[in-house]
């Protein structure tokens, strides 16, 4: 009885993975590649076909198949891992059984995994994996080997107020001017399509590169510099294009093609080597709509060997953040502008612990181009980068330590805390650096906050946060919030070093319903003491509520 049930758990798997195949090889994922303009102009969200999930069957053990009337038809070369099932496995032991016995019956398996006990078979194999039922495990898990995708392409927002960084990235976050040594005796892996290690941009750079990929999955496409600009990131050392970290030794380790895509067995099997090859940090701008065993087991074997894996939170703004960014011990990563706004493409929600800049930063692209590159591709990376940096600078830090001086000193908005859209914030490293000088006055605003609205027939509280961002305590200090035209003048109390405080409008259902949107500053000044950055003690937007049938 057991085997009739596991075996029928396969077949059925197997129906679903091959009708969800047959339903994408009428549709292309991607778009056509972008002009050479757009593409050096800054990524809009390509819309991603997402794989759909395969429910639980309650009864597969009711219904019996006879394998002579079953015919499994040819899947597509390039489809690698749609037409493929993942066994997982308690140990190596249970592991090395099904090889072995697969092997004693001439039954091919395409790949397996010792440290994650997992085994990779092919669907056309499945009339031939009936002969194993009798050594498949209960308690084995069966999945379809799901495809990882890089965050789709963001082009330009007409009319929006979002502004790029271009090449002050790094004076932006406040990376020292003498960057030179920053990442020196840290390993970081990327794990990506692979660089163009002949980049001006890499000019004495410490680059290791592996190539997961079988040769029937390298793949050309428009994706094929993203790994690299990933990289420039990190370690560009140009000048034209410079890194966050430009000592540091990179660890690229190819797990997606030319046109962005890869498996969610690649990936795990690139986390483990990356772990075993030493690295300490792990970027990945790619990411999984939805979670599975397999991406687990390999976040799981990272964090155990003392890893820290940075990824990217996606591009489709959604309110939900891609796997193995949601995970909860990973870093997930988000972007803003230049004004310390959200992007509008950046997925938000419970998972998003940090953000940075993501809106047209310099880096470099294959065939020794440059490019504007923007998404969250480009903001996970920068973490990365800030977390090799401090531990470079810092001996006596650990990852986790560094980590949490970034979540410390970052720069609060949107909700006062830790909050969906920018987790604990945007990355300053000007804080983390000097955040132990005495005598740095700074009071800055951070942004605005406003709950869901259930109607519009009443007024509507928002609330706008103040930080004190230096190093001394502040009394006395203003706030200044102008709503159309209408100002008013709120005095805060003390701030301790790192406090950040609310201030709460509230907008009329005129300004709700009106369709312009509703102009708001505001201004803060400290009182006595000369602002070390006046830069941040102004901000502004133009709030647009959505209508009562978007909502």
């Amino acid at each position: 009885m057991r085997q009739t049930i596991l075996l029928n758990r396969i077949l059925w798997i197997s129906v679903a993975i091959l009708a969800i195949i047959a339903w994408f090889s009428t549709r292309d994922r991607k778009p056509e590649p972008p002009s050479e303009e757009e593409r050096v102009a800054a990524p809009t969200r390509a819309s991603l076909a997402g794989p759909q999930k395969i429910k639980p069957q309650d009864d597969l053990h009711d219904y019996d198949f006879y394998f002579e009337d079953w015919e499994i038809p040819d899947l597509r070369d390039t489809d690698v891992s749609g037409g493929e099932l993942l066994f997982g496995f308690k140990n190596n032991e249970e592991l090395q059984a099904f090889l072995n016995a697969a092997n004693q019956r001439n039954i091919p398996v395409l790949s397996s995994n010792s440290k994650l006990a997992l085994a990779r078979v092919s669907v056309r194999g499945i009339e031939d994996l009936a002969k194993l039922a009798s050594v498949l495990p209960e308690d084995m898990e069966v999945q379809r080997n799901m495809p990882v995708y890089a965050p789709s392409p963001t082009m330009p927002i007409e009319n929006s107020e979002l502004v790029s960084f271009g090449s002050k990235t790094l004076s932006w976050l406040g990376v020292p001017e003498n960057n030179a040594e920053w990442g020196k005796n840290q390993k970081v892996a990327i794990l990506d399509t692979g660089i163009w290690t002949d980049h001006d941009a890499f000019q004495n750079a410490n680059i290791t590169q592996i190539d997961l990929l079988n040769p029937e999955e390298s793949i050309p496409g428009q994706y094929d510099g993203h790994g690299t600009a990933v990289a420039s990131l990190i370690a560009g050392n140009s000048k034209s294009v410079k890194g966050i970290a430009p000592a540091v030794e990179l660890l690229s380790i190819r797990v997606l093609d030319g046109e962005g895509k890869g498996s969610t067995f690649t990936l795990a099997e690139g986390i483990v080597e990356a772990v075993d090859r030493g690295a300490g940090i792990i970027s990945l701008s790619l990411g999984s709509e939805s979670d599975n065993a397999v991406l687990r087991k390999a976040v799981n074997y990272a964090i155990e060997h003392g890893a820290m894996i940075v990824a990217s939170a996606g591009n489709e703004g959604a309110k939900q953040i891609t796997y193995p960014a949601a995970y909860p011990d990973v870093v997930g990563v988000t972007s803003v502008d230049a004004g310390s706004r959200i992007a509008s493409f950046s997925n938000t929600g419970e998972g998003v612990d940090l953000a940075a800049p993501g809106i047209g930063l310099q880096a470099a692209w294959i065939q020794d181009q440059e490019v504007t590159f923007s998404g969250t591709s480009a903001s996970a990376p920068l973490v990365a980068g800030a977390l090799a940096g401090i531990l470079s600078s810092e001996h006596n830090l650990t990852t986790p330590e560094a980590l949490q001086l970034l979540t410390t000193y970052a720069n609060d908005g949107y909700a006062a805390g830790k909050d969906a859209k920018l987790g604990h914030g945007v990355i300053n490293l000007d804080r983390v650096v000097n955040r132990n000088q005495r005598g740095i006055y700074d009071i800055a605003v951070g942004g605005y906050h406003i709950t869901p609205l259930t109607s519009s027939a009443s007024n509507k509280s928002f609330e706008i946060t103040v930080q004190n961002r230096g190093t001394e305590w502040l009394s006395g200090s203003t706030l200044d919030l102008t709503v159309d035209n209408t100002r008013k003048s709120f005095r805060l109390g003390s701030m301790k070093p790192g406090e950040v405080l609310t201030a709460e409008w509230f907008l009329t259902p005129e300004q709700i319903l009106n369709p312009e949107g509703t102009l708001i500053k505001a201004t803060i000044q400290a009182s006595g003491r000369p602002d070390s950055r006046p830069e941040n003690n102004s901000w502004s937007t133009q709030i647009v509520l959505p209508s009562e049938k978007n909502r």
